[in-house]
C-alpha cells in the first residue's frame, strides 16, 4: 500500500481544542478533583458563619467573597498567560507536513521531525473535523480533515481500518 502525504498542515485554533473531551470517566474524574477545593471551601464557609456570632457574619461573607474574587482573577490571569504563550509557541504555527503509511506517521516542519510507529499510537478517533491520533503518555497528533482531498481522505480510513485489524495500533504501548 503506498503511503499518504500532506503538506504544509496548519491546525487551526478549534482544530487543536482538546482531544479527549468529557466522553470519558477519567475526564470527568479530573473535573470532579478540581471542583474539590471550591466546594470544600464553599462548605468551611457555611460551616463557619452558622456557629459564628451575628456580628461577625458580615465579616466572614466579605472574607469569602474576597477570596472567591481573587481565585478569580488568579484564575482569569493564568487562563490569559497560557492562551497568550499558546498563541506565541513557534510549534503551534507551523505547518507541518503528514506522512502516513502502514509502518509509521511522520511529521517534518521548519523546526521540528518526528517518527510515530502505529505501535505508539493508542486510539485514532475521526470527529468531524479532523483525526485524533492518541499516543501515550497524553498526547495526540491532529490532522484536520480539510487539509485532505477525498482520495487522501479514502485512503487514510482504509490505511486505519487495515492498521486496526492487523492488531498493530497500540501493539508497541503497555
Amino acid at each position: 500500500m503506498r503511503g499518504i502525504e500532506i503538506r504544509a498542515v496548519a491546525a487551526s485554533g478549534t482544530e487543536l481544542r482538546r482531544a479527549m473531551g468529557f466522553n470519558s470517566l477519567v475526564a470527568y474524574l479530573a473535573l470532579a478533583w478540581r471542583l474539590v477545593g471550591p466546594l470544600g471551601l464553599l462548605f468551611l464557609f457555611v460551616v463557619a458563619l452558622r456557629h459564628a456570632p451575628d456580628q461577625a457574619g458580615g465579616l466572614l461573607t466579605g472574607v469569602f467573597a474576597g477570596t472567591v474574587a481573587l481565585a478569580g482573577i488568579i484564575g482569569a490571569t493564568l487562563n490569559l498567560a497560557y492562551r497568550h504563550g499558546r498563541k506565541r509557541a513557534p510549534l503551534t504555527a507551523s505547518a507541518v507536513d503528514w506522512s502516513l503509511d502502514e509502518n509509521e506517521i511522520r511529521l517534518n516542519a521548519a523546526l521540528f521531525s518526528s517518527r510515530l510507529s502505529w505501535g505508539a499510537v493508542t486510539r485514532v478517533e475521526e470527529q468531524r473535523d479532523r483525526f485524533v491520533f492518541q499516543a501515550p503518555p497524553d498526547s495526540s497528533l491532529i490532522l484536520p480533515k480539510r487539509a485532505l482531498n477525498a482520495d487522501q481522505l479514502l485512503h487514510l480510513r482504509t490505511l486505519i481500518a487495515e492498521v486496526r485489524a492487523s492488531g498493530r495500533l497500540g501493539a508497541g504501548v503497555d
